[in-house]
């Protein structure tokens, strides 16, 4: 199996990061994608600290927005959050530091698959 190159949203599920951060460990540790989670990276960072996997947090804490080869999981900081009452629409119009428009420019630079 292809090693991935995955995009997520660290701040979009309902249970709020800390279950998306989990989601990215998992797909670590199971099948060694690399995961770039966009979001608060002061909330993501917490989150992710809470395993104990050494790497995954240095990895997150020291890595760019582009995957390379000894990255496990990496942390695009944006400030903008798209709120579930949002028309999708409008809000890539206007929030352009969203993690959803942010990990769309990283899918177009080919930073993810």
């Amino acid at each position: 199996m292809a090693v991935l190159r995955i995009a997520l949203d660290g701040m979009g599920g309902e249970l709020g990061p800390a279950e998306m951060v989990a989601g990215a460990v998992a797909a670590v540790r199971e099948y060694g994608h690399h995961v770039t989670i966009l979001g608060d990276r002061e909330q993501l960072q917490a989150a992710i600290n809470g395993y104990s996997d050494a790497n995954l947090s240095a990895a997150a804490a020291h890595r760019s927005a582009s995957c390379s080869s000894d990255s496990l999981i990496d942390i695009v900081h944006t400030s903008q959050v798209v709120g579930m009452e949002e028309s999708p629409l409008e809000a890539l119009r206007r929030k352009k530091d969203s993690s959803v428009l942010v990990a769309f420019k990283l899918l177009k630079k080919g930073e993810v698959d």
